[in-house]
């Protein structure tokens, strides 16, 4: 499907536009018998690959240790452990013409990192007429020898046929949410996947709602085979519904939170979505939801930055937690970096442009988003793009100063833009992919201390990783 085919039927139809450790929540469970029951009392072949042991403590796999610093390597290639090795059997299919697993990966799709397990995971992509499957997969970076798995396996095809809507976001009729364009929302936050809106959910016109929903992936634990769909035994879904963005409708039927980026705010749990490319091209809005405690899932305010100005065009975002500020890359018009201060968020002044810069950045091609990722190791951001400027890698320094012993934001302070080209496997796209989004993105240990981008955009191809220096970017 073409983006401007879903801007044009969309708009036509009206839509509203510090590392922690968890401990395993589940026992891990052996591999299921070759072939298992599905839907309509038929048997299909279960592809298992248990991901191996996980390891220890102040450790990291051989392949990551022998990898040098500052080059790309590529893992998960080889048959077996590809995402297209686990996928669900029967593939889902709801009818429309054109649905093609592979667009799990490439139709506008994100990904996101889960810290604690250090899990790469693709959760729920496709959309619109190209893929309904709403499945998880994960990939799990610490192992000596990585392998994609299918962590949950997705609504049955009995249930694609009748769409509805639950709790403010488009569902398939169990109540599990449609794949979608996820693009840049999905990110992680307290065991969760979150997606502060959806985007060109599975349906003949790709809809679209200001819905936010969460997939929980510590319900799932640490078992080793996909959790089956109710219908076929599962005992576990790890899907829930948040509700509508309260004020969202200020923004108009005009689908501006359609396409945009999110962040998590580790410090005050919060995931904060950012609009930008949708339809509205006067306003940006940005909303936030809990993330953990008895106000989990409850979306609050969407705010109008600075009363609408500046209008900023979200193509991505990183939250320097420790710093207490949110960075996007406001794209065209205006190629500019703006800063949030999480402690004015809702109040004028809360959006800052940035204009003492140095370099030369990147903000991504016009309404396409791309991967930006924040080191607390020297308070850089690293922005990747791998579809569009392959594997070269921008830097973004953020000024700091040390106030009463402590290094904070110097608001003050110069920016700087630095860009440079890895040695190493170059990462290798899909030719069908049309754009990277949250695809590039940043594990944050690798159980040595050391951190390391991450990028997979071919369903049939490898995994790849850069290895940052432990100094930083």
């Amino acid at each position: 499907m073409k983006r401007r085919d879903f801007l044009s039927a969309a708009a036509s139809a009206g839509v509203t536009g510090a590392l922690l450790t968890r401990a395993a929540s589940a026992a891990e469970v052996p591999c299921p018998p070759p072939s298992v029951s599905v839907q309509g009392g038929s048997s299909a072949g279960t592809t298992c690959t248990p991901p191996p042991p996980p390891v220890a403590p102040g450790s990291a796999p051989a392949w990551f240790v022998n990898t040098p610093d500052g080059t790309w390597t590529k893992i998960a290639g080889s048959q077996g452990q590809r995402i297209v090795d686990v996928l669900p059997s029967p593939v889902p299919n709801s009818g429309l013409s054109g649905e093609d697993p592979q667009s799990l990966v490439t139709a506008w799709a994100g990904a996101s990192m889960e810290q604690a397990r250090g899990e790469y995971m693709f959760i729920a992509g496709g959309g619109h007429a190209d893929y309904p499957g709403n499945e998880g997969y994960a990939l799990s970076l610490r192992s000596a020898t990585p392998a994609w798995r299918r962590i949950s396996d997705p609504t049955p095809n009995s249930h694609l046929t009748a769409l509805t809507s639950t709790n403010g976001v488009l569902t398939y009729n169990d109540g599990r949410p449609r794949a979608d364009h996820t693009s840049g929302w999905p990110t992680w936050g307290d065991g969760r996947v979150w997606f502060p809106a959806q985007s060109a959910a599975t349906s003949g016109g790709g809809s679209a709602s200001p819905g936010v929903y969460s997939y929980n992936r510590d319900s799932l634990g640490n078992a080793t085979t996909p959790m089956p769909h109710s219908d076929n035994g599962g005992s576990v879904n790890p899907w829930m519904t948040h509700g509508t963005i309260p004020g969202m409708e200020n923004a108009g039927a005009n689908g501006s939170f359609t396409f945009g980026c999110a962040v998590f705010d580790r410090v005050n749990h919060y995931v904060y979505g950012l609009s930008g490319f949708g339809y509205d091209r006067t306003m940006f809005y940005y909303w936030r939801t809990k993330t953990s405690g008895s106000s989990i899932g409850v979306v609050d305010h969407c705010f109008t930055a600075n009363g609408g100005n500046p209008f900023a065009n979200a193509l991505w975002a990183a939250c320097a937690y420790d710093l207490g500020i949110i960075v996007m890359g406001d794209g065209s018009p205006n190629q500019r970096i703006i800063v949030l201060d999480l402690t004015k968020v809702g109040q004028s002044g809360d959006w800052t442009p940035i204009t003492n810069v140095s370099g030369s950045g990147y903000f991504g091609p016009t309404m396409k988003g791309c991967g930006a990722n924040y080191i607390v190791a020297n308070n850089t951001i690293g922005i990747g793009d791998p579809f569009a400027i392959g594997g070269k890698i921008y830097r973004l320094q953020i000024p700091t100063k040390v106030v009463n012993g402590a290094k904070v934001y110097n608001s003050s302070g110069q920016w700087a833009w630095t860009s440079f080209s890895p040695g190493g496997v170059q990462p290798v796209p899909s030719p069908r992919d049309v754009g990277t989004y949250t695809k590039f993105n940043l594990i944050e240990d690798m159980g040595n201390g050391q951190s390391a981008f991450v990028y997979c955009g071919d369903i049939n191809g490898a995994t790849y990783v850069y290895k940052i220096p432990i100094a930083g970017l």
